[in-house]
């Protein structure tokens, strides 16, 4: 059915819709494949029975009330044959559609005639493929097919070539990622020992400097007690001398006072005596054991 509409539609594209009795077909069509042609009729009230030939060999006969016969040797090519009203308001329009089944390679002839006016049409019928090209192109499919053959076995190598040599970088990647655990194992070990080298140092110098603080105090405990042992006796002595020179000044000024308010005189060292005690000198130095002589 689809192939039908088909076939009115590509008849119709070819129908120039004149009035005049005239024959639409390809110019060239391929050997031995179905083609159509389509024939604008005349008005019916010119004509009753057109006759259509190809190569003077009777096709079908069409009448003015839109019968077909096919004939009975020539007709069995016909695969479909109709007509159709393409202006079904006055009496022309009719267009007569012819599917053929083939033809052989030739120059062939349409021709129809009616009652009125007759029209022709060559057809040049041609072989696709001659038996030089087939065989040249049977050959080229060989050739492609071989070159096909050898692409799907150097592709077979190219892909087994490929994945050896992802295994082999899967392996060195596997040997590299080994050897970084390792390294970093190893990395990870001296980095201890070190650390522990860095804290034994540290306590060192630790120990050391607080052996070190601790001899300075010690040295300057010891200068610090040196020191206040030499300043003791200094210091004593400067207490000892503020105090002499305090009784000393204490002493002249009782003195002096005394001897201003008259209680005391002065012996013949000049030092400070009472009156009775100065009497008493007195009378001893003139009549005693200590008088002058």
């Amino acid at each position: 059915m689809k192939k039908f509409i088909s076939l009115i539609f590509v008849f119709a594209a070819l129908v120039p819709f004149a009035s005049a009795l005239s024959i639409n077909s390809p110019s060239s069509v391929p050997e031995n494949a179905s083609w159509g042609f389509s024939v604008s009729l005349d008005p019916t009230d010119t004509w009753q029975k057109a006759s259509v030939k190809i190569d003077d060999s009777v096709l079908l006969d069409v009448y003015s009330n839109g019968t077909i016969v096919l004939d009975p040797f020539k007709g069995q090519f016909v695969l479909k044959a109709f007509v159709y009203d393409e202006d079904t308001k006055s009496n022309g329009g009719l267009v007569l559609y012819v599917s053929h089944f083939g033809l052989q390679k030739a120059d062939h002839t349409i021709f129809i005639s009616s009652d009125s006016t007759q029209d022709s049409k060559i057809v040049k019928v041609f072989s696709p493929l001659d038996e030089s090209f087939v065989s040249d192109l049977d050959g080229r499919i060989t050739t492609l097919e071989d070159i096909s053959a050898l692409e799907k076995q150097e592709n077979a190598r190219l892909d087994g070539s490929i994945s050896q040599v992802h295994a082999r970088i899967e392996s060195v990647e596997q040997k590299i990622s080994d050897e970084n655990i390792a390294w970093r194992a190893k990395i990870s070990s001296l980095e201890s020992w070190l650390s522990a080298i860095d804290t034994d140092q540290n306590k060192s110098e630790t120990a050391a400097v607080l052996e070190e603080q601790s001899e300075q105090k010690a040295k300057l405990g010891g200068f610090f007690t040196l020191i206040s042992n030499m300043a003791m006796p200094v210091v004593l002595g400067f207490i000892i001398l503020l105090a002499i020179i305090a009784i000393a000044v204490g002493l002249f000024v009782t003195t002096n006072k005394f001897a201003s308010k008259g209680i005391y005189s002065k012996d013949e060292y000049n030092l400070p005596v009472s009156k009775e005690d100065g009497e008493m000198a007195d009378a001893l130095s003139t009549d005693g054991k200590w008088a002058k002589k």
